[in-house]
């Protein structure tokens, strides 16, 4: 299911695997979608409202997932 504007988020547990992301801000980021800008099929960008201002507002939405999905949920991380 596509992400929408409104929709609760954090990044996914992949993205911050492959990154070494297991700590920090981004990692227990969580938002609200506010905006999409599509660029292509391969490329949406989310303006993200967080819940800490550190964190980078525009965001792939490649990288992100619904909160409490299979794809945010950080056990998932071994």
């Amino acid at each position: 299911m596509a992400l929408q504007v409104g929709d609760r988020v954090g990044y996914k547990a992949a993205w911050l695997k492959s990154v070494g992301m297991f700590t920090g801000p981004v990692a227990h980021a969580k938002g609200t979608i506010t905006a999409i800008q599509v660029y292509s099929k391969q490329l949406s960008v989310a303006t993200v409202d967080w819940n800490d201002p550190e964190v980078p507002v525009k965001v792939n939405t490649c990288n992100l997932a619904k909160l409490h999905s299979p794809s945010h949920a950080l056990n998932c991380i071994p």
